[in-house]
């Protein structure tokens, strides 16, 4: 019984979004994002990207229960580094343009996206902060711990969300954020993302 209830459900998804059409609509009806009633009502039926990194990350001996029940349930968190990076998010998209533009890269379009539904998983999907051009995502992070280091990018504090290696800066590839990047370029059918941190 419940299997043909979980049938019923995808059927009922795929049936939403059945082609690219439907996906770019759902995409541009969505673009205010957390300000979309829309986007946050197809978002909670959905496994975000954002997401990917805790149930990819799960130990097999811990009980999916309270992962299921957060993630089914969500309700809106609002600490202070969520609301840090809502409130500087469009600095930090102004910045990058500038950024950008200094270096002569200014040829790539920014603009905003809404929520990306996969075509052959259609409980599966992602938001990037923004598209660059026609082949990429961007997805910033505001993050207040790093306010206070001193020279985070030459020497970052063992807890952040990346690395320098000879003078690169990556993402560790066990990060939530890694994953979280890995879903939304597979679910926007995009080649790279700029990850800019602010």
């Amino acid at each position: 019984e419940l299997e043909k209830e979980c049938q019923l459900y995808l059927e009922k998804l795929k049936c939403r979004v059945s082609n690219s059409e439907d996906r770019d609509h759902i995409q541009q009806m969505t673009r205010d994002q957390h300000g979309s009633a829309d986007w946050r009502e197809l978002r909670r039926t959905k496994l975000t990207a954002s997401n990917f990194g805790e149930v990819i990350k799960r130990k097999p001996s811990t009980h999916c229960h309270n992962l299921v029940k957060r993630l089914l349930y969500h309700k809106e968190i609002n600490s202070k580094a969520v609301v840090y990076g809502r409130t500087h998010e469009e600095d930090a998209v102004q910045l990058y343009i500038q950024e950008m533009a200094k270096h002569d890269i200014n040829n790539m379009q920014v603009q905003q996206c809404g929520l990306y539904i996969d075509l052959e998983h259609p409980y599966l999907g992602a938001t990037p902060d923004r598209l660059l051009g026609n082949d990429a995502v961007i997805e910033i992070k505001c993050l207040p711990s790093l306010i206070e280091v001193e020279n985070p990018f030459e020497k970052p504090p063992s807890n952040a969300c990346f690395v320098v290696e000879n003078g690169t800066i990556r993402l560790k590839r066990n990060h939530k954020y890694y994953f979280q990047v890995q879903g939304q370029l597979n679910i926007t059918k995009k080649f790279f993302c700029d990850y800019y941190i602010y």
